[in-house]
């Protein structure tokens, strides 16, 4: 079956919202001609409808026809319900033609109001219906050296304060959270992504010596996959090509405070991308779940643990106010510039909860490893509607790897921790 893709919806919704500001000033008029008014919904359906199907060509995530026809029904029962009664014919045309012109402003929603008020009602439940509300899409790699040090603040002349204000040995503390983080971002590219590429759910693409992990008997979900390759030098020792698999089980969503939640974890190593496979996960369609690839950006960020924020707010609490206020002030324009929770490869993680040493002790105990083990973050995953992951409450997955066993390339030990708000 044929595909409107997102770009094809938006064009529909942009294109409903000009036809939708003609029906607001012909509900308004003293007379409106019905005949005029039909003319305006069908010419954006029509309009909107051409731009969709040109641009469901492109190999996009999408929708299906399906869905899109359904929705452009739905709209025509609401309409049909509408005219069946004179009286109030002329006020809910212009409420419609005027909600369309405001929802195509921030999302999808073909300036039916109902949607957001299901969708508020059933967020959680009725996944279908993140469709109507996707968040917006990068098109193509991301910039090579985006982001929050652009900000129009001037963040080293904020560091210097902040550092300057503060005594040894807490000023070399903090000094040391400053660091470069490598930013995962999900793109959408016009042109086909190759099969190794670094991305995010898709077919899985394994060494023909994996097969598809499972946990109980039922199959985990794959997750992402990182091109060695793609990612730009972080100072750890790795192998320098070959594909990392990672693998969930997001119906049950281990946390990581327990033994038994190893189990809910596999990460496949592929050495050889040339020679993997692309395998879907057993017992789904034999289409490829949507893909999103991405592309890796370093980034200088502010990142203090949960236990250096503290101390270095005991130093505030106890300065006197001036210093007290630069160094308040200086700590909040640092904190303001960095990235979100977001997806990120090898770097500092961003907590949702608090410092996870006491975790990563604890996994060493599970796993038979030193209690001196240092951890690295080999991966952080945001929640993400898009893709149907909600980790907990809106949080993140971070999957933790030995140093040692990063550096031989062993994944066998990767521990996985669940924070959410």
């Amino acid at each position: 079956m044929a595909t409107i893709h997102y770009e094809g919806l938006d064009g529909w919704q942009k294109s409903a919202a000009l036809w939708g500001a003609a029906g607001i000033f012909l509900a308004l008029a003293k007379s409106p001609p019905l005949p005029w008014m039909i003319i305006a919904i069908l010419c954006g359906s029509i309009t909107g409808g051409v731009c969709a199907y040109l641009l469901s060509q492109m190999k996009l995530r999408a929708i299906s026809t399906a869905d899109w026809i359904g929705l452009l029904a739905f709209g025509a029962v609401i309409y049909l319900m509408f005219i069946s009664t004179p009286r109030v014919r002329l006020s809910p045309l212009g409420a419609l033609g005027l909600g369309c012109l405001f929802t195509s402003m921030k999302s999808l929603v073909f300036g039916i109001a109902g949607t957001r008020a299901m969708k508020a009602v059933n967020e959680k439940n009725a996944s279908w219906l993140g469709k109507l509300d996707p968040a917006p899409k990068r098109v193509g790699p991301p910039p090579s050296s985006p982001s929050p040090l652009d900000a129009p603040v001037d963040l080293d002349a904020s560091k210097t304060r902040l550092l300057a204000n503060l005594p040894e040995p807490l000023r070399s503390e903090i000094a040391g959270a400053f660091q470069t983080i490598t930013l995962a971002t999900p793109f959408r590219s016009l042109q086909s992504i190759p099969a190794a590429a670094s991305s995010l759910s898709g077919a899985a693409l394994l060494d023909p010596a994996h097969a598809w992990p499972h946990r109980d008997g039922q199959p985990l979900d794959f997750l992402a996959q990182l091109n060695l390759e793609e990612i730009p030098e972080t100072g750890h020792a790795r192998p320098p090509r070959g594909l990392i698999s990672f693998f969930y089980d997001a119906a049950n969503s281990p946390w990581g405070s327990e033994a038994g939640d190893r189990s809910g974890t596999v990460v496949l190593f592929s050495p050889d991308p040339a020679s993997a496979r692309p395998i879907l996960k057993p017992g789904t369609p034999p289409h490829a779940p949507p893909r999103k690839p991405l592309a890796f950006t370093r980034v200088a960020a502010f990142c203090p643990t949960r236990a250096q924020e503290e101390r270095l707010e005991d130093f505030i609490q106890q300065s006197d106010a001036a210093i007290a206020e630069v160094v308040s002030d200086a700590q909040m324009t640092l904190s303001e510039a960095n990235p979100p929770e977001d997806h990120r490869v090898l770097s500092a993680p961003a907590l949702v909860q608090e410092d996870m040493d006491d975790d990563l002790a604890n996994a060493a105990g599970f796993l038979g490893l030193p209690s001196s083990t240092k951890w690295t973050l080999l991966l952080q995953l945001d929640s993400d509607r898009d893709l149907g992951w909600c980790w907990g409450d809106a949080g993140c997955l971070y999957f933790w790897i030995p140093e040692e066993d990063l550096a031989a390339g062993r994944f066998d030990q990767v521990w996985t921790i669940l924070q959410c708000c």
